[in-house]
């Protein structure tokens, strides 16, 4: 049986998480920086510095704008629609979804063995639809 979460476990578990997640980054900085420290080569002109900012500055707005469209199309209903749009285009003529989960639902509803089919009397179950030789249409 768990005990019921109190205000100060919580606090304690997201304090450690900040710790932890801190920590490697910490790590993963100070790794960054005595890995750029310790490479010789020639050294890097202003230019140089300037084009990795922009890279860095430019592939974070973007991934921050992306995300940023994803939650509002989600918030927005966007997604519900074009979903039920897609639901409604993909089913063929049998009656079954292509990449829906219902159509993994459906398929699998498809081998189930009917009640008429039964079982034999050696307890194996016939007619499954599973077998190598099926071709589907």
């Amino acid at each position: 049986m768990t005990r019921p979460t109190t205000k100060t476990g919580a606090r304690i578990g997201v304090a450690a998480l900040f710790v932890t997640l801190f920590g490697i980054l910490a790590m993963s900085v100070w790794y960054a920086t005595r890995a750029w420290i310790w490479v010789d080569g020639p050294p890097l002109p202003t230019q140089g510095y300037v084009a990795m900012i922009s890279g860095v500055v430019f592939s974070v707005a973007l991934g921050c704008g992306l995300m940023v469209l994803i939650f509002y199309s989600s918030r927005h209903g966007y997604d519900d629609r074009a979903n039920r749009d897609q639901h409604l285009a993909d089913e063929d003529d049998r009656g079954l979804y292509r990449g829906t989960s219902e159509s993994l639902i459906k398929r699998v509803a498809n081998f189930a063995p009917s009640p008429s089919e039964g079982s034999s009397t050696d307890g194996r179950a016939q007619g499954n639809g599973l077998s190598a030789n099926r071709v589907d249409p």
